[in-house]
């Protein structure tokens, strides 16, 4: 690590507490943070960091990068506010619960040249860096189709709280599934190109008091011609993560849960398994994530999940939304 950069944290949940932690575990102590709740102050004060009461006091400390970890709801204007004080920033997904006025937020991190990501730890996971991997190696061949699951019962997230008071159950805080899940959505477009167009099922069907969808199934083209699925859901009770690929030449398959990646030759009529490394701490993920965003910090270079692409799969939601409420028929994903 290069520099010590001035870390200005807003917000300070779960997520926060999390990339306090990381960071100082990586040796950057000057950090603030601020909350509206005075049980989150004191927590993260528990871990040794200035807390401010207001976010004015936090920029009177002039940070030079800031950490958005706000409801979704509050992203973009925490972005905003972020960039006018010409600080880096670092917003934990998605980039805005809408993609109206993020174009604003683009042109602003352009001319300021800040350093932009929106924080997405999968592309981090060992088992998504390994198909990436293998489908930029070409083993595969052109890519027929590609799907990405992801269940969890929402009660269960966030065990010691009550869900209906979590953003996640909050329209106004752009809760809901397809943004909640919007991992999956990242990084099949990260795997495979920009999405063509969308169909979808965007509903709520469970008896969980949430006033969001709780379910969303995406048929999806994309510009290189594959197709692609998406499925996200607030409702199994075992938990499911997984992604599949099929090729001209083989198949990929991804496994959370059994910590594998399973590929296919068709050529050699062989599988191949690729374990996760064992003692593997999903915490990694967000180390290594905070790793690559110091490190461009550092450089002064552009993230590759910056506020231009993170928009792109915003919108894919809003079309997913767009296509259920028109039945679920197909909707051009146009810019």
């Amino acid at each position: 690590m290069k520099k010590k950069q001035k870390y200005f944290v807003i917000g300070c949940g779960s997520i926060a507490k999390r990339h306090i932690k990381n960071l100082l575990k990586l040796g950057q102590r000057d950090i603030v943070a601020y909350d509206p709740r005075e049980d989150r102050r004191q927590e993260v004060a528990a871990l040794g960091v200035r807390v401010v009461k207001s976010v004015r006091e936090g920029y009177a400390l002039r940070p030079q990068v800031v950490f958005v970890m706000t409801p979704t709801g509050m992203h973009l204007q925490d972005c905003l506010e972020a960039v006018k004080n010409d600080c880096d920033v670092f917003v934990e997904k998605p980039v805005a619960h809408t993609s109206k006025g993020t174009n604003k937020l683009i042109r602003m991190v352009k001319q300021k040249r800040r350093v932009f990501l929106v924080g997405c730890n999968l592309r981090f996971h060992p088992g998504l860096k390994k198909i990436k991997e293998i489908l930029d190696s070409g083993i595969l061949g052109k890519i027929w189709y590609i799907r990405a699951q992801s269940g969890r019962y929402l009660p269960d997230w966030h065990p010691w709280e009550d869900y209906r008071k979590g953003y996640s159950a909050k329209r106004s805080l752009g809760g809901g599934i397809l943004l909640d899940g919007v991992h999956e959505i990242d990084y099949i477009c990260w795997l495979n190109g920009n999405i063509k167009s969308v169909s979808a099922i965007v509903k709520k069907i469970s008896r969980l008091e949430i006033d969001t969808e709780d379910i969303a199934e995406l048929l999806v083209e994309f510009e290189n011609g594959s197709a692609g699925s998406i499925h996200l859901d607030y409702l199994q009770r075992v938990s499911t993560r997984g992604c599949q690929v099929f090729g001209e030449n083989g198949s990929v398959i991804w496994s959370f849960a059994d910590k594998t990646v399973r590929m296919y030759n068709a050529k050699t009529g062989r599988w191949s398994t690729y374990n996760e490394p064992n003692g593997f701490d999903y915490n990694q993920t967000y180390i290594d994530e905070m790793e690559y965003f110091i490190d461009c910090l550092n450089k002064r270079k552009k993230t590759e999940n910056s506020a231009d692409f993170a928009t792109e799969v915003v919108m894919i939601t809003e079309k997913a939304r767009q296509a259920s409420r028109r039945g679920g028929i197909r909707i051009l994903n146009e810019k």
